[in-house]
């Protein structure tokens, strides 16, 4: 033991020094042990630090992100429920929603709460911006060089586009209400890039209240 111990104190892998006193001596084999462990891991902690000090993740550069809006005026908001805005899945490409808006300008703290809903359409009818609804051409937030998204979109539909599913749902007083919700990073609702006539190549927001009521709203996305 006292060998090893003397090859271990020689090659510098254990010196402790006491100001004006000579080298502390492990007591036994278990105590070399400990002290070869407490190296070992302030040898790991050291290299976790220079690591986090040159990350290769500094400088990443987001995707590009959209957004689509319910347009230059509000959309009407009745009993019946209307999509306001939808995204159409690129063939080639999908959409991840990071944020998402809708807000109520009613002023009647009594009336009841109006119904906003998250929706994936499979893209089966009324789903061609301009069909039953207003064509909207994403507005691009980040990315460089300026560059259209792949994605087509629509607002106020006058015919709901089919077939809906809800995903996701919220209740909220149309009495200045306002909802917005901003998607965990790695937890985004993500459209379907894909073809084919199946649940998740639209996503949208659709809403109704029970009492008549104005909304605004936006679909923030990354592709």
């Amino acid at each position: 033991m006292f060998e090893l111990l003397n090859q271990t104190l020689d090659s510098g892998l254990i010196v402790s020094r006491l100001r004006g006193r000579k080298r502390d001596y492990p007591a036994d084999g278990n105590d070399l042990q400990e002290a070869l462990r407490r190296q070992e891991d302030l040898a790991r902690v050291a290299a976790l630090l220079e690591k986090a000090r040159h990350s290769d993740l500094s400088m990443v550069i987001p995707g590009n992100a959209y957004t689509v809006t319910t347009g230059g005026s509000v959309i009407a908001i009745t009993s019946t429920a209307k999509t306001v805005m939808y995204i159409n899945a690129a063939a080639a490409n999908q959409p991840s929603i990071t944020e998402f808006s809708i807000g109520f300008d009613g002023v009647t703290a009594s009336n009841a709460p109006g119904l906003v809903e998250l929706v994936f359409g499979t893209k089966t009818t009324n789903s061609t911006p301009g069909t039953g609804s207003t064509s909207f051409t994403p507005l691009q937030l980040r990315g460089w060089p300026a560059q259209a998204s792949a994605q087509t979109a629509a607002n106020n539909c006058s015919s709901e586009p089919t077939t809906l599913t809800t995903i996701k749902h919220w209740l909220l007083t149309p009495n200045g209400g306002l909802l917005v919700i901003q998607c965990p990073l790695g937890r985004e609702p993500t459209a379907v890039a894909s073809g084919t006539a199946i649940s998740g190549n639209q996503i949208g927001l659709r809403v109704s209240a029970p009492n008549n009521v104005n909304c605004r709203g936006y679909i923030e996305y990354e592709e």
